[in-house]
């Protein structure tokens, strides 16, 4: 089980460094354009304020929730 979950946990670091690496290329080509840290949290507040207001959760419900 220990040799399938490290061939896993190695397989999902390579797609992570890929991920990466495809990010930084598409950066440096113009083809993204970045978000500053502030404007991202921003929206996330203001959107995690909407669904307090509402009562509204985007999340499933869990069986545990119950």
């Amino acid at each position: 089980m220990s040799e399938l979950l490290s061939e896993e946990e190695a397989n999902i670091e390579s797609a992570w460094r890929q991920e990466v690496l495809d990010r930084v290329a598409a950066l440096d080509a113009g083809e993204a354009t970045p978000i500053p840290w502030r404007e991202v949290r921003d929206r996330l507040l203001a959107k995690l304020g909407a669904h307090r207001m509402t009562g509204r959760s985007d999340r499933p419900s869990r069986a545990s929730d119950a």
